[in-house]
């Protein structure tokens, strides 16, 4: 079961969120902290892979708290909310790599939302995980029958690992666009070289990775254009460019 940390300061809030994680069915075994300090403890001794942080409390803020979290374990998600609607919060937020920053009262929309995003970003960490495990496995134990080497040469076999790799890292970008996203990052996520994937993704796609990006950004940028009245230096923001 998957650990989620909240921390506000407000035992009402902290209410809220595990109403809403119990309505739609969110399956957590929940912390709560109701200062920056008791969250750091949580954090030092528990495994957490998602942080639901208020900005203002005591000892610590949601941000120091945020940077924390991320020095302990740097793939926890991050969300957070507050009764603030300030620019510079959000784009703080954004450049810590949260993935949402959720105004309070919560819209249980919008919580529905963040949450459901979260649950596949660690699923597709979790896919990526295990093909990488059994990869190496079968590097080691290449006559292993769960492989079935009489059906898939070694070569396909790599053929297929490569389109699996390669698929997870355009989905994982899809989720991450408005991040930044580097080579070197995104080659961790697939547990590969960032000159390799270079190739691979070539191979797979038909186009290069930061074209690829660049692609995913645009179609973003035009869907924000046509469907809000965002300003186009906070949809730059919005898409991970900055203006």
């Amino acid at each position: 079961m998957y650990k989620m940390l909240i921390a506000d300061d407000e035992q009402t809030e902290r209410d809220v969120i595990l109403f809403l994680l119990k309505k739609y069915n969110f399956d957590f075994d929940v912390f709560q902290a109701s200062n920056g300090k008791d969250a750091n403890e949580i954090l030092n001794s528990t495994p957490i892979d998602v942080l639901f942080t208020d900005i203002q409390m005591p000892f610590y803020n949601g941000m120091e708290l945020a940077q924390q979290a991320r020095k302990i374990n740097p793939a926890v998600e991050i969300v957070f909310f507050s009764g603030h609607d300030d620019f510079e919060y959000v784009k703080t937020a954004l450049s810590m790599r949260a993935i949402n920053y959720i105004l309070k009262p919560v819209n249980q929309e919008e919580f529905k939302k963040s949450i459901s995003d979260i649950m596949d970003v660690i699923k597709i960490k979790e896919e990526i995980k295990s093909e990488y495990t059994k990869q190496h496995v079968f590097l080691k134990y290449p006559n292993q029958n769960s492989y079935d080497e009489n059906e898939i040469s070694s070569q396909e076999n790599s053929d297929v690992s490569h389109k699996h790799a390669v698929r997870l890292l355009e989905k994982y970008i899809h989720e991450h666009y408005m991040e930044e996203l580097s080579l070197d990052k995104l080659a961790g996520v697939v547990f590969l070289s960032p000159k390799y994937l270079s190739s691979i993704f070539i191979q797979v796609t038909g186009t290069n990775l930061n074209k690829y990006i660049k692609n995913v950004r645009m179609e973003k940028a035009k869907e924000l254009l046509t469907k809000t009245n965002m300003k186009i230096s906070d949809i730059c923001q919005k898409v991970g460019y900055s203006y």
